[in-house]
């Protein structure tokens, strides 16, 4: 007996550019997060080395809280706006017109009736 032809798996362009937008904002919040001095002290004592006593820099920090806050709502709204410029190039030019019946056209043509 021959065993059932496996299909290969395959992803999808728009999955595809999906996860690399996730993982675009993934890179930039480890990297805003590298650079807020209380996150980087957390890291490296957490990997065995000594902490720097954290800092005041409260700028950076704020940036970073603010960016995770809003990352998401912007996230969202952008493969919105891509999905939607997606679907509009994807069916632009592809519908094809109905030709518009009037409903009327046979009281048109009857002739006018006398009283």
């Amino acid at each position: 007996m021959d065993p059932l032809p496996r299909k290969k798996p395959q992803i999808s362009l728009g999955v595809m550019l999906l996860l690399n937008i996730i993982f675009c904002v993934l890179a930039g919040a480890l990297y805003w997060a590298s650079r807020v001095p209380v996150i980087a002290d957390e890291i490296a004592m957490m990997l065995g080395g000594r902490g720097g006593g954290g800092g005041n820099d409260r700028a950076v920090h704020m940036i970073f809280l603010m960016f995770l806050y809003t990352a998401p709502l912007l996230l969202a709204g952008i493969l919105a706006t891509l999905l939607t410029i997606w679907r509009r190039m994807a069916t632009t030019g592809t519908v094809e017109e109905e030709p518009v019946v009037d409903p009327f056209a046979e009281l048109d043509q009857r002739e006018p009736q006398q009283r």
